[in-house]
Order: C-alpha cells, then sequence, then structure tokens
C-alpha cells in the first residue's frame, strides 16, 4: 500500500490540512526541514509499525511518535547547532489524532532517532505488565504504594527508539 493510501485512511483531511500550515509555520525556509508532510508522516509511521512488529505496541492503546528531519548533527569540528524539524504524532486506535511539529536543534555528533512513547494510564499500564509480568511487588504493596498509583503519577516512557 502507498503511503499517500494509508496516511488518507489513518488520518481525516483537516487534520492533514492542519499539518500543512503548521509545517510551514514552523520550517519556513530551513534547509534541515521535511520536505512535505507525507514525508514526515513516512518516518513516523515507519517507527510506529518497527513498534508494532517488535510487540512494543498494541494498535487499540495511544502512543506518541516523534520523528526528526535529520538525525545526525554537524562533525566534532562544527560549533553550531543544527537546525532540524521535530514531528509529533498522536497515534490513537490505529488512527492519527493530531500532528505537530516544531524545531529543534542538534549538537555536533548529536544522534537522535525516531521514538515510539506510550500516551496515558491504560498504555504504560499495558507496557508495564507486559515488561514486568503480573508478579510484580507492586501488587502485594500497602494502599499508599499501589501500582494503580504508581501508573497514575508517572510519566510516559518511551517503549521504542
Amino acid at each position: 500500500m502507498l503511503i499517500t493510501e494509508r496516511i488518507a485512511k489513518m488520518a481525516t483531511k483537516t487534520i492533514i490540512k492542519n499539518a500543512n500550515s503548521d509545517l510551514e509555520a514552523t520550517q519556513g525556509k530551513m534547509k534541515n526541514g521535511f520536505v512535505s508532510v507525507e514525508s514526515a508522516l513516512e518516518k513516523v509511521l515507519n517507527a510506529y509499525d518497527t513498534a508494532f512488529e517488535r510487540g512494543y505496541v498494541v494498535k487499540k492503546y495511544s502512543y506518541k511518535v516523534t520523528a526528526y528531519s535529520e538525525t545526525q548533527g554537524y562533525s566534532r569540528s562544527m560549533k553550531y547547532k543544527k537546525p532540524t524539524v521535530k514531528c509529533t504524532v498522536r497515534i490513537e486506535g490505529g488512527k492519527i489524532k493530531d500532528i505537530a511539529f516544531e524545531r529543534d536543534e542538534l549538537y555536533p555528533e548529536q544522534k537522535v532517532w525516531s521514538k515510539v512513547v506510550t500516551d496515558g494510564y491504560e498504555t504504560r499500564n499495558d507496557a508495564l505488565t507486559r515488561f514486568i509480568g503480573t508478579d510484580h511487588p507492586f501488587r502485594t504493596g500497602n494502599e499508599n504504594a499501589t501500582w494503580d498509583a504508581m501508573l497514575h503519577n508517572m510519566r510516559d516512557f518511551a517503549v521504542f527508539g
């Protein structure tokens, strides 16, 4: 399936239209940015698919996927940061719910990669239960240190990338 057909099935026209205007406003005339929203979503969906194939992602949950237009900074001899664009997409139940672009900078020799991050209580619960298992020590703690309280208070974390 072509990437444009897949994007059309996963996102509404309104989301794509808003993403186009957001990309233009964020990127401006930057040389190290994305060519188009489709090229950004191609990187995002590649990371999401890789995480899904490896069993880190369950399609019914919500995840935030981040991809960068440039993944490597300048060489060591450079003194300046490399401008780049970061695309963050919230995928819920296999559908794209939100696309956001923002400027970012890479230090010399810094490398970044696409990542898939949990988004909410249910996703964190499922990811930790699959990783730790059902017989983890938090299940037997006192009521001030319950597993659910910990999951509600903890931050979202990367499950891939």
